[in-house]
This record gives C-alpha cells, sequence and structure tokens, in this order.
C-alpha cells in the first residue's frame, strides 16, 4: 500500500510539472508585440487627422515640426529613445503599434495616441 501511494504521488508531481512547463510554454510563445517593425514607425505621425503633423520619422531620425531639429534614435525592444549627440533625450515605452497608429508612454506617465498621415 505503501508503494502504491509513493507511485501516485510521484505520477501527481511528473503530471503537475508537465502542466507548468506546457503553461510557461504557452505564456512565452503568446507575445506577439515583442519586436517592433521600424518600418511601422516610418512616416508622419499626428494626433489626429485633422491637426497637424507632430513630428515625422525616417529611417534614421524623427524631426519634431516645432523645433524643426533632427533627432537621431534607437529602438531597443518596446521602447523608442530620442538620442542627441550621443545623449539620451527622451525614452517612450510603445504600447502600441499598427500600420497606421501609435500610442506610446512618456517617462513621465503621459500617454499619446497618433495616428499616421497619409
Amino acid at each position: 500500500m505503501l508503494k502504491s501511494l509513493n507511485q501516485k504521488n510521484r505520477m501527481f508531481k511528473i503530471k503537475k510539472i508537465t502542466l507548468l512547463a506546457s503553461l510557461f510554454f504557452m505564456f512565452t510563445s503568446c507575445n506577439t508585440n515583442s519586436k517592433i517593425d521600424k518600418n511601422d514607425l516610418i512616416g508622419d505621425w499626428a494626433t489626429s487627422p485633422d491637426e497637424n503633423i507632430v513630428f515625422s520619422i525616417t529611417n534614421e531620425n524623427i524631426k519634431y515640426f516645432e523645433d524643426d531639429y533632427l533627432y537621431n534614435y534607437k529602438i531597443e525592444q518596446e521602447t523608442f529613445s530620442l538620442v542627441d549627440s550621443g545623449h539620451l533625450i527622451a525614452s517612450y515605452e510603445i504600447i502600441l503599434l499598427t500600420k497606421d497608429s501609435l500610442i506610446w508612454k512618456a517617462e513621465e506617465g503621459n500617454i499619446l495616441k497618433l495616428l499616421k498621415r497619409k
């Protein structure tokens, strides 16, 4: 009887480990926004279809139309960072990026929703 109980405990542990491993695999493989497509960022961005363009992103630079200055940028995971002369100016967490919309969060916590202008 004791041997039978040990075998049941062992089987329970194996099932538990298998279930946990399966759940871990499902959660890690379901991350659909783990890589930002830089091509989706390239273009002119505004806060609404009727508003002026806030900034324009090219393959290498971002230009804010308020100050007419080109900043370099880099993208690491879901973070968009403005860089000037090797110094970090600002960082934004990319919350959502599609071919025509962008939602990002500034370091201060402000959320900016943008539409790509065509």
